[in-house]
């Protein structure tokens, strides 16, 4: 049975002190939690905390996550943080292309190149894919997609990886999509995943 990877994106809403207040003052809750059969917990901290949050929780089976990364290895890139650097601090998880991010810009060959960056350091990327209300409503879902996987497909082979789907138009909107579209959707990434990773080494 796979494990259930459940993901806590803290985005910007905690300052260095308030995740370390929370995660010391929470610690024995987030231990027992992390033990429980057949599931996986995993925080995504901001990048000042990962080192102490990484110590703090070293005992727990609590999973230490960025929220970002760069595509690049190194070298004059200011302002980014390589997938090195984040694997020193002790981090074993990294979400790309979450749809704040592709709201800014980034594109699906920059997304590709950061899990490329994450697979060298031995890191699970977590792989947010999503389509705009208006992209649903032109029903071109699947088109959308299939663009945001195209460049990444090929460098997944066996790798593990997850696959977060995330529709744009669902997120603190009210708008909840039903099971039935949800199982479409999860069918159609499983068969189009397989393709290039028969070993079934990803979670969605």
């Amino acid at each position: 049975m796979h494990q259930k990877l459940f993901v806590a994106n803290w985005k910007m809403n905690k300052s260095f002190a308030q995740e370390l207040e929370f995660c010391t003052t929470h610690l024995e809750g987030l231990r027992q939690l992390s033990s429980e059969p057949h599931t996986e917990l995993l925080i995504c901290h901001s990048f000042p905390c990962l080192i102490s949050l990484a110590e703090l929780l070293q005992d727990t089976m609590v999973g230490i996550g960025a929220q970002q990364c760069s595509p690049h290895q190194k070298g004059a890139h200011t302002g980014q943080v390589s997938a090195q650097s984040l694997k020193e601090t002790g981090c074993q998880y990294c979400i790309v292309g979450h749809s704040e991010q592709r709201a800014r810009g980034i594109t699906n060959e920059e997304v590709a190149d950061q899990a490329a960056r994450l697979f060298e350091q031995d890191m699970l990327p977590i792989i947010c894919i999503g389509e705009t209300i208006d992209e649903y409503e032109k029903k071109l879902v699947f088109d959308v997609l299939q663009k945001q996987l195209k460049p990444i497909l090929p460098i997944l082979q066996q790798q593990p990886h997850a696959i977060a789907y995330e529709p744009v138009w669902a997120i603190g909107t009210g708008l909840v999509p039903d099971q039935e579209y949800l199982k479409s959707i999860y069918g159609w990434l499983d068969t189009h995943i397989k393709k290039f990773n028969s070993e079934g080494s990803y979670r969605l």
